[in-house]
């Protein structure tokens, strides 16, 4: 009878090739993986034609949204003070429009699976893009006479209206172009919310700039004439490309979260603490720099909204850092 010493040089041989070959098909599963995981990720980063059409509208949408927050600052307290505004009154002018946007955000983002995103977007661009032209047209208003020193009630009720109707039209694009980023693209929300975070500085710094060119050329009508027309284009352009709603109604019930308990939530708290001190910080100079410059430093409009650039300028430049930074953290 064999000994069991004897059969333990094969019965290891036979151990270590069966080990080899485990090793070997776990090389190769391993490379297959990777070369799946390669073939996902160029399939996702390669956008449909009508990902690339919704992605533009939207992106122009965000953009021309906030461009109206800065737009009117550089340009607005010249008019008041003819029409005897003081800057704290003109403080309520600017800012009446983010007020309208805190208030009007939730009430789309509510009641968009109802309306339909398509709607939405075009209802707010035609809205926006008319009453910036309108607002254009106060410069035509009768000025007082310069021995009544009272307010004009008229331009300031006319002034603030035309405000809360832009806000409106802005609210509603802008939600809903949101909206439309996240369902068109599912699988790229992160990088969705990055591009928009560039395109809100974008829209920031395209207020002050587009409008000082504007106003170097034609005066305070130009400015704001020119930036509704250039909405109600996009509103042309955003008609004929937009496709049909395909908002998932179902999606939306199971996510049926109220007001209360999202505004409760503690991320969601505190996101909404900072951001409320970030746009005090950024927006709190409006009312007053233009007067400030113009009285102490003799700047002009034009000269004075370069200034109005400087933190769009800087928030635009390091939105792509700051999305990159959060991308990785998302990934660990």
């Amino acid at each position: 009878m064999m000994n069991m010493t004897e059969l333990n040089p094969a019965s290891e041989n036979i151990a270590d090739d069966h080990t080899n070959c485990e090793a070997d098909l776990s090389v190769e599963k391993g490379s297959v993986d990777q070369q799946l995981l390669t073939k996902e990720e160029t399939e996702k980063t390669s956008f449909t034609n009508d990902q690339k059409r919704i992605l533009c509208v939207a992106l122009m949408a965000y953009t021309l949204s906030f461009a109206g927050v800065t737009l009117p600052a550089p340009f607005l307290p010249v008019l008041d003070e003819k029409h005897n505004i003081s800057s704290d009154i003109t403080g309520w002018i600017l800012g009446i429009f983010s007020l309208v946007q805190l208030i009007m955000f939730p009430v789309f983002g509510k009641f968009i699976s109802r309306i339909g995103v398509r709607r939405t977007i075009l209802f707010g661009q035609i809205t926006c893009g008319i009453f910036l032209i309108a607002f254009g047209l106060l410069e035509y208003l009768p000025v007082p006479d310069p021995t009544d020193k009272s307010i004009d009630v008229t331009y300031l009720v006319l002034a603030i209206v035309l405000r809360i109707l832009q806000a409106l039209g802005a609210s509603a694009f802008a939600t809903a172009a949101m909206t439309l980023l996240t369902s068109a693209f599912p699988d790229d929300t992160v990088v969705m919310l990055g591009y928009g975070e560039v395109a809100i500085g974008l829209g920031l710094t395209i207020g002050p700039a587009l409008g000082s060119l504007l106003y170097k050329l034609g005066g305070f009508m130009t400015v704001f004439g020119g930036i509704g027309g250039l909405i109600l284009l996009i509103f042309v352009i955003s008609f004929f490309i937009l496709p049909a709603d395909n908002y998932d109604k179902k999606e939306d019930q199971k996510a049926n979260w109220t007001l209360k308990e999202i505004l409760t939530h503690p991320n969601v708290l505190l996101s909404v603490i900072l951001i409320i001190f970030i746009g005090m910080s950024c927006n709190m100079n409006n009312p007053i720099l233009e007067p400030e410059l113009r009285d102490k430093f003799g700047l002009s409009q034009v000269y004075s909204s370069l200034v109005f650039l400087v933190f769009p300028v800087f928030y635009l430049i390091t939105a792509p850092f700051a999305f990159s930074f959060r991308k990785r953290c998302v990934c660990i």
